[in-house]
């Protein structure tokens, strides 16, 4: 399954496409502002996903780290 901020970067680049081949003006203003949006929708949920990444890294070495702290306080 694709992430949501590679969906997002897909959008975008599909309305960056229909912004190229795009004949009327303001057609071609809708596409790149529907662009913009879309990218900074990509930019905000890779952040989230990075975060989320983290989160999970710190929540999985945690039990490690409490084992490592008791065996040292118990000797």
């Amino acid at each position: 399954m694709a992430t949501t901020s590679n969906h997002y970067r897909a959008c975008a680049e599909k309305s960056l496409r229909d912004a190229e081949v795009s004949s009327l003006a303001n057609v071609r203003e809708r596409h790149l502002h529907s662009a913009k949006a879309w990218q900074t929708m990509a930019e905000r949920a890779a952040r989230v996903e990075q975060a989320r990444q983290q989160q999970q890294d710190m929540t999985s070495l945690a039990p490690v780290q409490k084992t490592q702290d008791d065996q040292g306080t118990n000797s």
